[in-house]
C-alpha cells in the first residue's frame, strides 16, 4: 500500500514538474468528457421550451418580413439549431446575413435572457 502511494505521489511531482503538452492534452480531454457525462446524468430536463422564444419576440416578428420569420422559426425547431446559431453568431458577433442586425441582436440577447442556448 505505501508502495502504490509513494509511485502516485511521484508521478504526481514529476508531472507537476515537467508537463506534457501530449498528456495535457489528453487530461483535458478527460476531464471535458466526464464533466459532460456527469451533466447528462444529474441534469433535472427542467428547460425553457424553444418556442418560448417566438412568443417572446412575437412583436420582433410582425415587423420582419416573411423571410426572417422562417428562419426564426426553422431555428426555434429544436435545441440543438438555436445552440448552434447562438455558438455561430451570438457568441463571435459574426453577423448573419439572412436577419436585419436589430432582429439579430434582439434574438441573441433573448437567447441569452431565456438561457436557450
Amino acid at each position: 500500500m505505501k508502495k502504490i502511494l509513494i509511485l502516485i505521489v511521484a508521478a504526481a511531482v514529476y508531472l507537476h514538474y515537467y508537463p506534457s503538452p501530449q498528456l495535457n492534452a489528453w487530461w483535458e480531454e478527460q476531464k471535458t468528457a466526464i464533466d459532460n457525462k456527469f451533466n447528462d446524468v444529474m441534469d433535472t430536463k427542467a428547460r425553457v421550451s424553444p418556442s418560448k422564444l417566438l412568443s417572446v419576440m412575437a412583436g420582433d416578428l410582425r415587423k420582419a418580413s416573411k423571410n426572417e420569420r422562417a428562419y426564426i422559426e426553422q431555428l426555434t425547431e429544436s435545441r440543438d439549431n438555436i445552440r448552434n446559431y447562438y455558438n455561430e453568431y451570438c457568441s463571435t458577433g459574426k453577423h448573419n446575413r439572412r436577419l436585419s442586425k436589430n432582429l439579430q441582436l434582439n434574438l441573441c440577447s433573448n437567447i441569452e435572457q431565456h438561457r436557450l442556448y
